[in-house]
């Protein structure tokens, strides 16, 4: 059987094989930092050029933290929650859902995207939905419940803030007693970065901001991604000066928010 094509996917969704990739590579380390086996899996299984991206060691280590903080946000809320749903928005090819079987899944992404992910990700306890996230449609395929982990993870930043906070106001007006995961990045990557030719539009360096788009959001937690794995971070970012290298805490993090809760 041959490689599964790529050429279907142009813009921000092409970008879905970058997790995929460093995941991949960090599934070949002698001492791997995160399970990642199907990762190196799918990457074989796909007719792309990933040369691109072998040199960037700084989102390496990103993605690293990102997926290791995130999974344990996710196993410690099924131990919690074991009858509840997640949701994983801009779902990609993480294969996040494979790690955690158990749990029902309801991957929200645009059709070229979940047309890749029903080729090369094993179909478990998980239900694709081809939608845009920023629209209201995908709603109403998720079953009503009012114990939800919603995942949003390598989505945000490509989307300028108008539209985040329409996105976070749009969950808030749905979901009840739940919790929203999402991550953030610094304002200085958002200023000069792109990724794979894509301008990052979103950054947040104060929750503040994100809480008070909406009464119902309240966060609950924050992980710092730079806190996470930070020999491989410091040597990363060695030729940083010590005021960048704070900077770059204060966005690269991980944070949850309660949604619609009694706190």
């Amino acid at each position: 059987m041959g490689k599964i094509k790529t050429d279907k996917l142009n813009g921000i969704p092409e970008t879905l094989l970058i997790p995929l990739y460093y995941r991949s590579v960090l599934a070949g380390e002698d001492n791997p930092l995160i399970d990642a086996t199907y990762d190196r899996d799918i990457v074989k299984a796909i007719d792309y050029d990933f040369s691109k991206f072998e040199a960037d060691q700084r989102s390496l280590i990103g993605i690293a933290s990102r997926t290791h903080i995130i999974d344990n946000i996710t196993r410690q809320w099924l131990k919690e929650h074991p009858n509840g749903i997640i949701i994983n928005i801009g779902a990609g090819l993480d294969t996040r859902p494979l790690r955690f079987p158990a749990a029902r899944w309801y991957n929200v992404d645009l059709p070229e995207s979940v047309n890749i992910r029903e080729k090369l990700v094993p179909a478990n306890n998980e239900v694709n939905i081809a939608a845009d996230a920023f629209q209201r449609d995908w709603i109403t395929q998720i079953p009503k419940h009012n114990d939800v982990l919603i995942i949003c993870e390598a989505l945000l930043m490509f989307f300028p803030p108008e539209k985040v906070k329409s996105f976070f106001q749009s969950i808030a007006s749905v979901f009840h007693d739940s919790l929203l995961v999402f991550e953030t990045i610094p304002q200085m990557m958002a200023r000069k970065k792109k990724m794979n030719g894509n301008p990052l539009l979103w950054a947040n360096e104060n929750l503040t901001e994100v809480e008070n788009w909406d009464s119902r959001l309240h966060t609950i937690a924050t992980y710092y991604l730079p806190d996470c794995f930070s020999d491989r971070w410091q040597e990363a970012y060695a030729t940083l000066s010590p005021l960048l290298n704070d900077e770059l805490k204060k966005g690269f993090k991980v944070a949850v928010m309660a949604v619609n809760q009694r706190l």
